[in-house]
């Protein structure tokens, strides 16, 4: 009797011990099969290619109402956007999705989407000007010249959220940090606003006739501001209150300092030229040659180059700033005019390929220097009431996805009816007026190709990695097992 009541208890101790160890092991399955779930889902929500940018340059043309989007890597013009009338300031938010021109004549703001080239109108004062944008991205800030307010539009809903009251005849606006710069043509002031609030916290005196472009060191201590009538710029001092005068060239109108701070570039409209001033000690240091009208200047994130809009010949000026040599110049619409942070890094990874085109894709899009701009634009509508006598012709618009619906009839031999201008080809108009099309199917089938090894190799190093795991985890289990049953 005694032998079996021991025997139940030696029983009873091995059966606790096995429930204690089983109780471990499923609770090590439990955690080791949580764990592969998750690496597994992990490696099968590695993208397989890396999310890019390219840097693009939007510069608003006055007399044809539309912005050019320049590819800063090739200095080409990728696309034409329609804005609102007479647009002016140009700034680009710092994720590089928007870019907000200000038009003077129509009181808007045309926001465009760097994905698409769509635009969203937001209306804003009398006669806007300049625009900044907030570092966070979340708020816009539009002078108003004619209203003597500034504009915050929120950037979320495209809404105007506050008008702030300011000086006379605000022309530009940047900012550093908390706040907004205006300065005030008429009062030779400049205000500040703490964008928290959405109120001016302060007024600088401009000390010189017609302030008239600002920019901002990055620290945020320094302002440089271009005074027209004075042929100078004057520097000031935030926190001290001290204004530096630097003489530059006739009529400075656009400024900008370098992303470094180290330098900060003028265009003098008159002379043709752009100033070039040392921070460190505001001097002049250089003077470049850009062409007659230079307005608008803006660096690149990288402070490599500068690129200023020359109104007179319609062009941009490319400035090496290692060198202050022009290295190149951008053939653009008419009167280029933009002025602010109109340069960007724009995400492409989902952007479509433009359309390339040539010089003379802007031969319909110009209009003469001296002509008055015409406050009505070309509707659809006039378009469709055109005289079916006139003279059969086609117009290429820089535009992607451009269809052509008219029947048209070139050299008297070849009818076109509804072309589509894919984003895969190059429409050109030689010198006999003939119409060429060159396909780049093989470039983007061989790019596809590559595309396609590309993603099964990493499906396959996925897959690899994933079983590698599995043989790991079920190799752990069986030595786990095997330890537990000896015991």
């Amino acid at each position: 009797m005694l032998k079996f009541r021991d025997g139940i208890l030696k029983f009873e101790q091995k059966a606790g011990k096995y429930m204690k160890h089983r109780k471990k092991l499923n609770r090590f399955i439990l955690l080791s099969t949580i764990i592969l779930l998750l690496l597994l889902e992990f490696s099968l929500n590695v993208p397989t290619a890396t999310a890019q940018s390219a840097t693009y340059a939007y510069i608003s043309n006055q007399d044809n109402n539309i912005v050019s989007v320049i590819d800063v890597a090739t200095n080409e013009v990728i696309d034409t956007v329609p804005v609102g009338i007479l647009p002016m300031g140009v700034a680009v938010n710092p994720l590089g999705t928007k870019a907000y021109v200000a038009n003077r004549l129509d009181d808007t703001v045309s926001i465009i989407d760097t994905a698409t080239n769509s635009v969203t109108t937001v209306n804003v004062g009398d006669t806007p000007y300049g625009v900044a944008i907030t570092p966070n991205g979340k708020k816009a800030y539009i002078t108003n010249y004619k209203g003597r307010t500034v504009s915050v539009i929120d950037t979320d809903i495209n809404e105007v959220i506050a008008t702030i009251s300011v000086g006379s005849d605000p022309f530009a606006v940047t900012i550093a940090g908390k706040y907004a710069y205006v300065t005030n043509d008429a009062d030779k002031t400049v205000s500040i606003i703490d964008t928290n609030t959405d109120t001016v916290i302060d007024t600088l005196s401009a000390e010189y006739e017609y302030p008239g472009g600002i920019a901002v060191t990055p620290d945020g201590t320094k302002l440089y501001v271009t005074s027209g009538d004075s042929n100078a710029v004057s520097v000031i001092d935030i926190g001290a209150r001290t204004i530096i005068k630097v003489p530059v060239g006739t009529k400075p109108w656009g400024i900008a300092v370098n992303p470094q701070g180290t330098k900060a570039y003028v265009t003098n409209r008159v002379d043709g030229t752009v100033s070039v001033i040392d921070t460190s000690t505001n001097d002049v240091v250089s003077t470049v040659s850009v062409g007659s009208e230079p307005y608008g200047v803006s660096f690149t994130p990288d402070g490599k180059k500068a690129y200023v809009t020359v109104s007179g010949s319609n062009n941009v000026a490319v400035i090496d700033t290692g060198t202050n040599s022009v290295t190149t110049q951008v053939r653009v619409g008419s009167k280029p005019r933009g002025f602010g942070q109109f340069i960007g890094n724009v995400p492409v990874s989902e952007r479509s390929t433009p359309v390339e085109t040539t010089d003379s894709s802007y031969s319909n899009l110009e209009n003469s220097n001296d002509r008055e701009v015409s406050n009505n634009r070309e509707t659809d509508k006039d378009r469709e009431t055109a005289s079916p006598d006139s003279e059969p012709s086609i117009t290429i618009i820089d535009n992607r996805n451009t269809t052509i619906d008219n029947s048209t009839t070139i050299d008297n031999s070849t009818t076109i009816e509804s072309i589509r201008i894919n984003s895969d080809d190059i429409i050109r108009i030689n010198s006999d007026d003939n119409i060429t099309t060159n396909s780049k199917d093989n470039n983007n089938n061989q790019e596809h190709s590559s595309d396609k090894k590309s993603r099964l190799i990493d499906f396959i190093e996925t897959i690899t990695s994933v079983i590698g795991i599995l043989v790991s985890t079920c190799g752990i289990l069986v030595a786990v097992t095997k330890r537990i049953s000896k015991k």
